[in-house]
């Protein structure tokens, strides 16, 4: 699990992480939210915290603050990797 300080560094009320295992939810949360600033940065040149991104595990996608969407495959087994996905029209 990522550990209580990071995890509340990284969390927004508005993330959803239902459908992610409970024990890795804040990890898998992390590196999503990780991989959504690294796809974006370069189509927007914006600098984003953690806040900035809002996570949707149950759905699979995630929205930035300037609503740029992306769309999430995550893995959690034997490591945990998130692929962030943002295609031309930025849904």
């Amino acid at each position: 699990p990522l550990p209580d300080d990071t995890l509340a560094l990284v969390t927004t009320p508005a993330d959803r992480t239902d459908a992610a295992d409970r024990h890795l939810a804040g990890r898998i949360l992390f590196a999503a939210k990780e991989a959504v600033y690294k796809a974006v940065y370069p189509l927007d040149r914006e600098v984003l915290g953690y806040e900035d991104i809002t996570v949707d595990l149950n759905a699979g996608q995630a929205t930035t603050k300037t609503g740029r969407k992306a769309r999430l495959v995550y893995c959690a087994a034997p490591r945990v990797v998130v692929l962030a996905f943002v295609d031309g029209d930025g849904v």
